[in-house]
C-alpha cells in the first residue's frame, strides 16, 4: 500500500466517522423521544452506502458512459430504497411516540382507528 492510498483510505474513514458522528447529533428522521444509538448507526451507514455506492459505481459505470437516463434512475432508485428502509425502522418509533403523547388507551385507540397512523 502506497503512502497516497493509505492517506486517501484515512480520509475515507475519517469522513465516515465524522458523518456518523454528525448523523447521530443531529438526526432529522428519528423521533426526538427516542434515542436508539444503533438505529442512528444503522441510518448513517444506509446514507454512507448510498453515497459510496453512487460514487464508486454508478458515477464511473454508468454517468461517464453518458447513460443519464439510467444514472438518473438508478440514483432515484437507490434513494426510494433507503428511505423505505429508514421509515422501516423508525415506524415503531413514532408509534410510541404518539402512545405516549396522549394520555388515556381510549383516545390513544381513537386516534389510531381515525386513520391518521395510516397515513404517516
Amino acid at each position: 500500500m502506497t503512502k497516497n492510498s493509505l492517506i486517501y483510505l484515512l480520509i475515507h474513514i475519517l469522513f465516515c466517522l465524522l458523518f456518523t458522528y454528525w448523523f447521530y447529533n443531529n438526526s432529522m428522521i428519528r423521533p426526538v423521544c427516542i434515542n436508539s444509538l444503533y438505529k442512528e448507526i444503522i441510518s448513517a451507514g444506509i446514507v454512507l452506502m448510498l453515497v459510496y455506492v453512487n460514487y464508486f459505481i454508478l458515477v464511473p459505470k454508468v454517468l461517464m458512459k453518458n447513460l443519464y437516463i439510467m444514472y438518473i434512475f438508478l440514483s432515484l432508485l437507490l434513494i426510494f430504497t433507503c428511505g423505505i428502509i429508514e421509515l422501516y425502522m423508525v415506524e415503531s418509533d413514532i408509534a410510541q411516540c404518539v402512545k405516549n403523547a396522549f394520555p388515556s388507551e381510549n383516545l390513544y385507540r381513537k386516534y389510531i382507528h381515525s386513520g391518521v397512523m395510516d397515513k404517516i
